[in-house]
């Protein structure tokens, strides 16, 4: 089962297809996220620029 949250209303998905498509995107996702240390240090990075003056 997917599940999907909108600015409206709520979907839940449970055709095999249907949830095939979001395990697909979520792998995705995973593969492209970077690990806890380097987000928190992109984040600190980002943050840090932001806040010079």
């Amino acid at each position: 089962m997917a599940y999907v949250d909108t600015l409206t209303g709520a979907l839940y998905l449970s055709k095999p297809a249907e949830v095939h498509a979001y395990e697909l995107a979520w792998g995705d996702l995973e593969s492209q996220a970077l690990d806890e240390p380097t987000s928190r240090k992109l984040i600190t990075t980002i943050l840090e620029a932001l806040t010079r003056d």
